[in-house]
C-alpha cells in the first residue's frame, strides 16, 4: 500500500509508502489520502494525527509523469480533487503533526504546511519547487506560507524555490521543532500523545477560531488556485519545465 494507516492508543499515522519515489504523490495516493483524512475527522477513539513518510524523504512533490498529459478543463479537475485532500486536512479537527525528514517539496510542502505543527528532523529540506516546472504554487501553499511566515518570505520561497534547511525553517518560524533524524518518530510521538491526553474538544474549537483569523478564506485561495494553476499548465515554461526534469537537465525558459 502506498499510504498506510495506522491507529494506537488514540493515535492515527498516516505514512507516504513510497519511499523509492521519496513519496511522490500519484492519483492513487491523493485518493487515498482524501479518504482517509476524512474517516479520521469522523473516528472519535482518534484524538491527535501524524502524517510523516517512509525512508528517506517526507515527500517530493506531485509524480510529475502525468502532468502533460492533461487540458486546462482535466487539470483543473485534477487540482480540485488535490484541494479535497488538502481540505479534508485542514478540517480535522483535532491536533495534526507532520513528521517530516529529507525532502518537504512542492505539494508535499503544502501537505506539511496544512498540519498544526511541523516537527522536522535534522535532514529536512524544504522548498517551492514549482517555478522549475513552470507552474504556481498549488495545494494552499501560498495561504499556509504567508501565515506562517509573511508575505515576504513567503515570496523568497516562492520566487527562488531554494531549499530552506531544517534549522534555518526553525529560525523562520516555518517549523516548530528540529531534532536528530533517529529521533523524528519517538518525539512526534511524544507530542501526538501529549496533545492527545489534552482537552482535544477545547483544541478543535481553538483550531477553528485560528481558521477565522485570516482572509482571504482558504476557499477563495484554492479557487484562485484552481484557475491559475490551470492557465500555467498550458505554457510553454511548463513543458519545458517537466521535459528538463525528465531529462535531468537545466530549465531554459522563455516566459511564455
Amino acid at each position: 500500500m502506498s499510504i498506510l494507516i495506522e491507529q494506537r492508543d488514540g493515535i492515527a499515522t498516516v505514512t507516504l509508502n513510497r519511499p523509492e519515489k521519496l513519496n511522490a504523490l500519484d492519483e492513487a495516493m491523493y485518493s487515498q489520502l482524501t479518504d482517509g483524512f476524512s474517516a479520521l475527522a469522523a473516528d472519535d477513539a482518534v484524538r491527535a494525527v501524524i502524517v510523516t513518510g517512509a525512508g528517506r524523504g517526507f515527500c517530493s512533490g506531485s509524480d510529475v509523469g502525468g502532468m502533460l498529459q492533461s487540458d486546462i478543463i482535466s487539470g483543473r479537475a485534477r487540482l480540485q480533487r488535490r484541494h479535497r485532500m488538502i481540505r479534508n486536512l485542514v478540517e480535522i479537527e483535532k491536533p495534526v503533526i507532520a513528521a517530516v525528514r529529507g525532502p518537504v517539496a512542492g505539494i508535499g510542502f503544502s501537505l506539511a504546511l496544512a498540519c498544526d505543527l511541523i516537527v522536522a528532523g535534522e535532514s529536512a529540506k524544504f522548498s517551492q519547487v514549482f517555478k522549475k516546472i513552470g507552474l504556481v504554487p498549488d495545494g494552499g501553499a501560498i495561504y499556509f506560507l504567508t501565515q506562517r511566515l509573511g508575505i515576504a518570505r513567503a515570496k523568497e520561497l516562492v520566487y527562488t524555490a531554494r531549499m530552506l534547511p531544517a534549522q534555518e525553517a526553525l529560525e523562520w518560524g516555518l517549523v516548530n521543532r528540529v531534532v536528530p533524524d533517529d529521533q523524528l518518530e519517538q518525539s512526534a510521538l511524544a507530542l501526538a500523545a501529549e496533545l492527545a491526553g489534552s482537552a482535544t474538544y477545547a483544541l478543535a474549537v481553538a483550531k477553528k477560531m485560528f481558521q477565522s483569523m485570516y482572509v482571504p478564506t482558504l476557499e477563495a485561495l484554492l479557487e484562485l488556485e484552481s484557475l491559475s494553476q490551470g492557465t500555467a499548465r498550458l505554457t510553454d515554461d511548463h513543458r519545458e519545465g517537466v521535459m528538463a526534469f525528465r531529462e535531468k537537465r537545466k530549465a531554459r525558459f522563455t516566459g511564455k
